[in-house]
């Protein structure tokens, strides 16, 4: 119950603010197929997320296939592993 002004400014609703984006990061290496099939769905079910493929030396054009389905992808010219291809992914995310 608001009594005075004070309580007023108080107990004021936040201001509306948007939900957060979302940054979906995949590294792949040597995943063509895969990626072929995941893609699609994850754009189906996620219409406004921002999708990061790291192709972490793949030779089999992992990166070709994200590409053509929308992903922004980064290529590494080697494989550097699991953990640097998520850390380069997540470096690159959109803030929001």
């Amino acid at each position: 119950m608001i009594r005075c002004y004070t309580d007023a400014i108080r107990y004021r609703p936040a201001p509306y603010s948007p939900p957060p984006s979302l940054s979906i990061v995949l590294p792949c290496r040597n995943e063509s197929i895969g990626l072929a099939n995941v893609l699609p769905k994850l754009a189906e079910l996620y219409p406004d997320a921002q999708i990061i493929v790291v192709d972490d030396g793949s030779s089999d054009g992992s990166g070709l296939i994200a590409e053509r389905h929308g992903a922004t992808v980064l290529n590494n010219p080697y494989s550097m592993g699991n953990g640097a291809a998520i850390k380069r992914g997540a470096r690159r995310q959109r803030v929001t």
